[in-house]
C-alpha cells in the first residue's frame, strides 16, 4: 500500500485519522507505531523483520550512548555503537533492495516497499547521532521511537526527518483544523503531481524505449527533458503527499519548496528538488566530514553520491552522483574566478548544467539496447515522433512550470499580493486542462 493507492485514500487514511483524532495526544504515538507496523506487514515479512531488528538495536544503543555521555573513556564505545547500527541499517537496506519487489515489475518511480528509498535507515541514524551529540535525550518509549523511525507517511519517498527537529512532536502530536486543511490541500496537490504528470510522462518514456527500431529516430532529444520532468515532479509529488498526511496527523513538515525560475546556484537547485533529504545530508554527512577532516571536496562528493543512491541503489545512480558533484565543482570554480555574470545568466547556466546532469542520469538508467532511441528515421515514420510530441506537450509543459515554480516567481516579480491567492486556482485549472487533454488522447 502506497500513499497514492485508492485503498489508502478511501479506506485506511479516513479510518485511521478518525480513530487517531479521538485519542488523547499522549496515546497517539502508539497509534502511529501500530500504523507503521501495518504498513511494514503489508510490505512483506522480510521488511517487517528488518525494521524490527534495526529498531530494537537502535533503541538499546541509544540508551547506552546517552548513559555513557559523561564518561570520556567510553567515547570510542559510543562511536562504535553508532557505526555498528549504521552498518546494520545499510546491510538490511542492501538485502531488501536486492530482493526487489517480490517479483513485481516496478515502474520508474516506484517507491517500492521499505528501504528502497532508505527513509527508515536515515531516521535511525539521525536519532542515534542526535543522541550522541547531546541534541536530545535517548528515547525510552519504544512506541515513540517506532512512530518516528517507521513514520508511515514518509516511508514511501520521504520527507526524510531529523529526530532533533521532531522529538517533542512525537511525544504528543497535536492536531488542529488549520493543519488538517493545509495537509489535505498539500496531499491532493501532490497526488495530482504524481498521478497526472509524473506517471503520464513515465508512460511516454516506456513508449519511447519499447518502440520498434524503425520508429525510434529523433526521440533521443525528447527522452531527457521528459525523464527530468518526470523525476523532479514525481519526487515533489511524493514528498507533498507525505508532508500533507503528516500535517493531518499533527506534524508540521515543510514540503519541497517552490523553486525560483532562474536559480543561480546548482547546489541550491538540487537542494530544492528534495529539501528534507538535502538538510539531512548536510547535517549528518557534509558538515561532519568538513569539521573532522577539512575536506570540502570529499564532503561534497560523499553527500551528493549518497543523495543519488537514495533514489536507487545502482551503479547508474552512483555515476550520476559523481557527475553532479563534478558539475557543482565546475560551477563553483567558474564563479570563483570573478566572472561577471548577472543573475539571469547564472540561472541559464544552472538550467543547462541541470539538463546535462539529467542527461547523465537518464542515459545511465537506460538498458544498453534502449540506446537505439538515438537513431534516425525518414518520411512517414516521423509520424511517431509527432505522436510523442503531441502526447507530451501538455504534461511536459506543465511539469516544467511546476518544477521551475514559474507562477510564484511571476507573482513576486509583479509584486501584487492579491495574486498569491490565485496561484492554487490557476494551477488547479491547468491540472484540469491536463486531465482533459490526456483523457482525450487516451
Amino acid at each position: 500500500m502506497h500513499l497514492y493507492d485508492p485503498e489508502f485514500l478511501f479506506a485506511f487514511l479516513p479510518v485511521f485519522i478518525g480513530l487517531y483524532a479521538l485519542l488523547p495526544s499522549a496515546k497517539r504515538p502508539t497509534a502511529l507505531a501500530i500504523a507503521d507496523l501495518i504498513f511494514l506487514y503489508l510490505a512483506g515479512k522480510y521488511e517487517l523483520i528488518g525494521f524490527l531488528t534495526a529498531l530494537i538495536c537502535a533503541y538499546f544503543s541509544g540508551i547506552t550512548i546517552y548513559n555513557l555521555r559523561s564518561s570520556p573513556e567510553k567515547e570510542p564505545l559510543r562511536r562504535k555503537l553508532i557505526g555498528a547500527n549504521a552498518l546494520l541499517c545499510i546491510l538490511i537496506f542492501i538485502m531488501l533492495t536486492v530482493r526487489g519487489n517480490d517479483g513485481a515489475a516496478p515502474h520508474v518511480l516506484s517507491p517500492a516497499v521499505l528501504y528502497m528509498r532508505a527513509v527508515i535507515p536515515l531516521h535511525i541514524i539521525s536519532y542515534l547521532i542526535d543522541v550522541y551529540r547531546g541534541n536530545c535525550a535517548a528515547q525510552t518509549s519504544l512506541s515513540s521511537l517506532t512512530a518516528f523511525a517507521g513514520f508511515f507517511p514518509a516511508v514511501s519517498f520521504g520527507p526524510v526527518m531529523r529526530y532533533k527537529c521532531f522529538e517533542e512532536s512525537f511525544k504528543s502530536p497535536k492536531m488542529s483544523s488549520r493543519k488538517m486543511a493545509s495537509g489535505i490541500r498539500l496531499y491532493i496537490f501532490g497526488l495530482a503531481e504524481y498521478i497526472i504528470i509524473a506517471r503520464r510522462l513515465e508512460t511516454i518514456l516506456t513508449e519511447i524505449i519499447s518502440a520498434p527500431d524503425s520508429l525510434r529516430g529523433g526521440t533521443g532529444w525528447l527522452f531527457v527533458p521528459v525523464f527530468y520532468t518526470m523525476f523532479t515532479v514525481g519526487v515533489m509529488g511524493m514528498i507533498h503527499m507525505g508532508s500533507g498526511v503528516s500535517r493531518m496527523l499533527g506534524f508540521y513538515i515543510r514540503p519541497a519548496s517552490r523553486r525560483t525560475f532562474f536559480t543561480s546556484d546548482m547546489k541550491k537547485r538540487l537542494r530544492q528538488i528534495n529539501e528534507p533529504l538535502a538538510y539531512w545530508l548536510d547535517d549528518y554527512i557534509r558538515k561532519p566530514i568538513i569539521k573532522g577532516y577539512g575536506k570540502e571536496g570529499a564532503a561534497l562528493i560523499c553527500a551528493v553520491c549518497i543523495g543519488a543512491l537514495w533514489y536507487g541503489l545502482s551503479a547508474g545512480m552512483f555515476v550520476t552522483g559523481l557527475a553532479v558533484a563534478g558539475l557543482i565543482a565546475f560551477q563553483s570554480e567558474l564563479y570563483s574566478n570573478r566572472v561577471q555574470l548577472g543573475k539571469f545568466a547564472k540561472g541559464i547556466i544552472t538550467k543547462l548544467l541541470m539538463l546535462l546532469a539529467a542527461a547523465v542520469c537518464a542515459l545511465m538508467q537506460l538498458p544498453f539496447s534502449a540506446l537505439k532511441i538515438f537513431g534516425s528515421t525518414s518520411g512517414s515514420e516521423n509520424t511517431f515522433l509527432e505522436h510523442l510530441v503531441y502526447e507530451t506537450a501538455i504534461p511536459l509543459t506543465f511539469g516544467l512550470l511546476i518544477s521551475g515554480a514559474f507562477l510564484p516567481q511571476l507573482v513576486r516579480r509583479l509584486n501584487y499580493v492579491w495574486l498569491k491567492a490565485m496561484i492554487p486556482v490557476v494551477e488547479t485549472l491547468i491540472f484540469i486542462v491536463s486531465i482533459s487533454f490526456m483523457l482525450n488522447i487516451t
